[in-house]
């Protein structure tokens, strides 16, 4: 993980935006006025903070797009609704779920609203039968989680079979390495819970740009979300996804490998393609105008 800002970088910008007041020259009224708008304010410096802080890696893969979410798309349930679901789809245990919804903050700067996950490596473990390595369990559990989206989604879902299931196995398969430490970092916060809660948006924010692109322009607590994560939070959001072709999704928290030996250079893609519902390995530098990636924020949470 990249070290966080220094004091003196921090000094430094603080003179820089004591330099623009300065050159302003606003009269007592105009002063006053800002302060009056202090919160409009800072949330457009941190997006425009944001976009000169950006590193240029990968600048040619990304385009723009006017491609949206469905119309049927509402948003974000009630968190406490989400996670009583994910408890009852999953056999999950909600109490500590539900006592970090008391204490939840503002969103993190980029999310689009509360979503509940289960701990991946909390599912119940009469699903492993036989399997004792971690890695073989992560795998079956997200079979495990696209079976569960699959009896339930509203699209034919063709594809899992012929482009999905093969890869799902250690050798092809693994978890990003920024997404696990993540999903750690949310286990100690969160007391190791059955069900995490973050905050996260469903790949409008990156719409456009390759997973590459995408990873060089996240914010500091900012990680892809994983198939576990991300079909979870589908799974209670039918209406991502409406009749018509639409946004789809990179959930690029999981690297793929078409070959075993081979670079880990595919994520998993899901989208409309024809009405049809298709989930597929696809390039981490591939980019078009119809995704974006999925991603969760790190909240900043103090249980009582």
């Amino acid at each position: 993980m990249e070290t966080l800002i220094t004091k003196g970088q921090e000094k430094q910008i603080q003179r820089f935006m004591s330099d623009v007041v300065q050159d302003l020259d606003l009269t007592k009224s105009q002063a006053q006025a800002l302060l009056g708008r202090g919160k409009g304010l800072k949330r457009e410096i941190m997006k425009l903070m944001h976009k000169f802080s950006t590193p240029s890696d990968y600048v040619d893969q990304q385009i723009d797009s006017s491609e949206t979410y469905s119309s049927d798309y509402s948003g974000s349930k009630n968190i406490e609704q989400q996670v009583r679901e994910i408890a009852t789809t999953f056999n999950l245990d909600s109490t500590d779920a539900l006592n970090c919804c008391q204490y939840l903050p503002k969103l993190p700067f980029g999310s689009e609203g509360w979503f509940a996950i289960p701990n991946p490596y909390k599912l119940p473990g009469a699903l492993f039968g036989d399997i004792r390595d971690t890695h073989a369990q992560y795998c079956k559990t997200t079979q495990f989680i696209i079976s569960k989206y699959c009896e339930k989604q509203r699209h034919p879902f063709l594809s899992v079979d012929d482009e999905c299931w093969k890869y799902l196995v250690p050798s092809k398969f693994r978890i990003n390495e920024r997404t696990e430490y993540f999903l750690k970092k949310l286990a100690r916060q969160q007391r190791d819970s059955d069900i995490f809660i973050i905050g996260a948006q469903f790949g409008l924010r990156h719409v456009g740009k390759s997973v590459l692109r995408a990873r060089a322009t996240f914010t500091n607590n900012e990680f892809d979300l994983d198939i576990c994560s991300t079909i979870s939070m589908l799974l209670l959001h039918l209406d991502r996804f409406g009749p018509d072709e639409h946004l789809g999704l990179y959930c690029a928290g999981n690297d793929i490998s078409l070959i075993v030996g081979d670079a880990f250079d595919h994520v998993c893609w899901i989208g409309l393609v024809y009405g049809r519902l298709f989930i597929k390995p696809e390039l981490s530098g591939e980019y078009h105008t119809r995704a974006g990636s999925v991603t969760g924020f790190f909240p900043n949470i103090k249980l009582g």
